[in-house]
C-alpha cells in the first residue's frame, strides 16, 4: 500500500510540474506577443527552454558564414573556392599565441587533403580596447570572430580526423591528422606564429577508425592522442602519451572486443 501511495504522489507531482511548465511557457509567449514579438516569425533568434534549471533559457543567434577568402597556393585556393573539396573535421587552439582561439578546418580532396587556419579576432571579444579603438580610427576594425583571409595548407592525406595539442612538448600548438582507413598519423608542428612546419608521418599498426585528443591517465598538461584501429589481428586502441610529447613516445596498444568507431575521454 505504501508503494502505491508513493507512486500516486509522484505522478501527481509530475503532472503539476508539467502543468506549471506549460502555463509558464504560455504566459511568456503571451508577454512576447504583447511586446510585439512574434516568436513564430522571429528568425533572428532561437530559444531553447530547459525546464528545471537555474536559467531556463539558452539563446542562439543565427550562424555567420565565413568569407571564402584564402592565402596559399593558387591550386589549393581554387579547389576551395570551386567546392572541389569535402569538409571533414574541425579543431580549435591558439596557434598564433595571442590569447584568442583559432579554428582549423580539415578537408579531403582528390589525392590528399587541405587544412585551413582561421585566426581568432581579439576585437570581437574586446571591441572597446585601445587597440580596437585605434583600428576603428584606421578603418581596419572588424567584429567578426575570425580574421580573413584564412591560411591554406596542403596535406598528403584526407583530413578526416583533426586534433590540436602540443604533441612535441615545445610549447607550441600542433595539429595531428588521420585519414579514415589510413595506416598513419600526420603531425604538423606549430611555430607559435600561426603557421606550421613540415609535416611528418607516424606509422600505425592498423587502419584508422577513430581518433581523439585530450588528457588520459596522468594529467601532465600535454595533450595525448588516442586512435582506434583495425589491425590484422583484430581491433585495437593505440594510446600516445609521454613527457616529451605524445607523438614522440612509443604508443601503448590495447586489444578490444569490437571495432572502436567512436572514442571519448573523461
Amino acid at each position: 500500500m505504501n508503494k502505491r501511495i508513493l507512486l500516486a504522489a509522484c505522478l501527481i507531482v509530475i503532472a503539476c510540474v508539467s502543468l506549471l511548465t506549460l502555463t509558464f511557457v504560455s504566459a511568456n509567449s503571451r508577454r512576447s506577443q504583447q511586446r510585439g514579438v512574434d516568436s513564430s516569425t522571429d528568425t533572428r533568434r532561437v530559444v531553447v527552454h530547459a525546464t528545471g534549471r537555474g536559467n531556463p533559457y539558452i539563446n542562439f543567434e543565427d550562424g555567420v558564414e565565413l568569407p571564402a577568402s584564402y592565402t596559399g597556393t593558387p591550386e589549393m585556393q581554387s579547389l576551395l573556392k570551386q567546392n572541389a573539396t569535402e569538409p571533414r573535421a574541425l579543431a580549435s587552439a591558439d596557434f598564433d599565441e595571442d590569447g584568442v582561439p583559432d579554428l582549423v578546418c580539415g578537408y579531403s580532396r582528390e589525392g590528399g587533403g587541405i587544412i585551413t587556419l582561421y585566426l581568432g579576432n581579439v576585437d570581437s571579444i574586446f571591441p572597446n580596447s585601445p587597440e580596437a579603438q585605434q583600428r576603428k580610427a584606421e578603418g581596419t576594425f572588424t567584429d567578426s570572430a575570425f580574421l580573413t583571409p584564412a591560411r591554406v595548407f596542403e596535406v598528403p592525406i584526407a583530413a578526416d580526423f583533426v586534433g590540436a595539442g602540443d604533441f612535441d612538448a615545445d610549447g607550441h600548438w600542433d595539429v595531428v591528422l588521420a585519414a579514415r582507413g589510413g595506416r598513419e598519423l600526420w603531425m604538423l608542428p606549430g611555430d607559435g606564429k600561426g603557421s606550421f612546419l613540415a609535416a611528418r608521418a607516424i606509422a600505425l599498426p592498423g587502419a584508422v577508425l577513430s581518433l581523439i585528443t585530450g588528457e588520459i591517465n596522468r594529467a601532465d598538461g600535454l595533450t595525448d592522442v588516442v586512435v582506434g584501429i583495425l589491425a590484422d589481428d583484430g581491433p585495437k586502441v593505440v594510446v600516445f602519451e609521454g613527457p616529451e610529447g605524445a607523438l614522440k613516445a612509443k604508443p601503448e596498444i590495447f586489444s578490444l572486443p569490437g571495432e572502436p568507431k567512436a572514442l571519448a575521454l573523461g
